[in-house]
């Protein structure tokens, strides 16, 4: 008997090949599929790797031979787990802190960060039509930014930032008193960033997405950020309102943005806010 593992989705293709190395092919069989196919496909898996599809409770019960639900990263607000774990089905995730996950993204959000200082859009606009010595860009030095959220990503970004002659303010729920003492880092609780945001050049978001988080950064915070700041997104898409910051970048009420998480995805490539200063 060969056990099959589905991928669910036929996004991150080189997946199935990263695994295949590991596992000998004389007991697993490691297959994907398109998102219409996986209402079948899944009736048959031993294992599933959602990626971007939603297990439901629907998908769930009607996969009678699955024993294994593991997410390829982080991410299970896709997962049903209350059904899995109904159905004695385990569920499981790759956990962002050494798995180098959490530096990855931290990596990128130092990207992020340079490419909006330096109006990478605007640069490469004026390269082709031979203007130089504009847009004149800007500097990390001295930088105010605020990190929402302290896991394992939230604290990867703090300490990627921490060799820059920069700021660093984190909010989070709960503050321990070590956190309180920290001279390096200022906390602040979450509920205090409307009164506080016109402090910082630069929102973050390493927030993970709940009930309570889902379309927190909204107008309220968004439309009174200083008019020279920015918002970057790696948490989940659906923690930042979408209407919020597309209204923002729109009117200029912000400088710019940047996320590589989105409020579906894939994401629509002419979607409208992709006409501003919004890098992916």
């Amino acid at each position: 008997m060969k056990y099959k593992i589905l991928f669910c989705s036929k996004q991150y293709r080189e997946t199935p090949n990263a695994l295949k190395k590991y596992l000998d092919e004389k007991y697993y069989v490691i297959e994907n599929c398109y998102k219409e196919e996986l209402k079948e496909e899944i009736k048959s898996a031993h294992v599933a790797v959602p990626l971007m599809s939603r297990l439901n409770r629907e998908l769930i019960n009607s996969a009678k031979q699955l024993k294994l639900i593991h997410q390829f990263g982080v991410g299970l607000e896709g997962v049903d787990i209350k059904s899995a774990t109904e159905q004695k089905i385990f569920v499981a995730n790759i956990p962002a802190d050494n798995t180098g996950n959490a530096y990855s993204v931290s990596e990128l959000t130092l990207y992020f960060i340079l490419a909006l200082l330096k109006d990478i859009k605007k640069s490469e606009e004026c390269f082709n039509n031979k203007i130089i010595g504009y847009p004149v860009g800007d500097t990390l030095l001295e930088k105010h930014f605020l990190i929402m959220g302290y896991g394992n990503v939230g604290k990867a970004i703090c300490n990627i930032l921490k060799p820059f002659n920069v700021k660093i303010t984190v909010a989070k729920r709960n503050i321990t008193s070590s956190e309180k003492e920290n001279n390096r880092i200022n906390f602040i609780n979450l509920d205090e960033i409307k009164e506080k945001i016109k402090q910082f050049d630069f929102l973050i978001s390493a927030l993970s997405l709940n009930n309570e988080t889902k379309d927190f950064i909204n107008e309220d915070i968004i439309y009174n950020m200083k008019r020279d700041s920015y918002l970057i997104n790696v948490a989940r898409g659906g923690v930042v309102k979408y209407n919020a910051l597309l209204n923002a970048l729109k009117s200029g009420i912000i400088k710019g943005a940047a996320a590589d998480v989105f409020w579906e995805e894939p994401f629509n490539p002419n979607d409208e806010i992709l006409k501003y200063n919004f890098l992916v």
